[in-house]
């Protein structure tokens, strides 16, 4: 093989390793801004946007709970880390980012929004300025 044709090889090896690399970007967990709740308990699914297997297998983890009488909480990224590696999250494979906090609004079952409206909370891209990365 001549010079150029090993250079060939590299590059075309080279770019074929970084698409697999990006396609592989591994799940996203994006804290929204605010949530409903209408049970003691703030879920996972109830306050981040959740993409991937890894994240969605996460979403009945209990991210911390409310007190009697009290109707807002706020859970802010530190937390829900906190609260995943307690459950064995692999941060290789999974990134948190989103809004700093969520602020959680607990309400009677009656008053509670409709689902379209619980999801329509705005959670950030990754690479907005209100967004916070692992």
């Amino acid at each position: 093989m001549s010079r150029h044709e090993i250079n060939f090889v590299k590059i075309v090896t080279w770019m074929a390793c970084a698409a697999l690399m990006q396609s592989s970007g591994g799940d996203v967990i994006r804290l929204r801004d605010q949530a409903f709740i209408t049970g003691s308990q703030v879920k996972l699914e109830d306050i981040a946007q959740l993409e991937g297997e890894r994240a969605l297998s996460l979403r009945e983890v209990v991210i911390a709970g409310t007190n009697e009488g009290e109707a807002v909480k706020a859970v802010d990224l530190e937390t829900v880390r906190k609260a995943l590696t307690a459950q064995g999250v692999n941060w290789a494979f999974v990134t948190l980012g989103g809004f700093e906090r969520c602020v959680v609004e607990r309400q009677a079952a009656s008053e509670a929004p409709s689902p379209a409206a619980k999801v329509s909370s705005r959670a950030p891209e990754a690479s907005s300025p209100g967004a916070a990365m692992a």
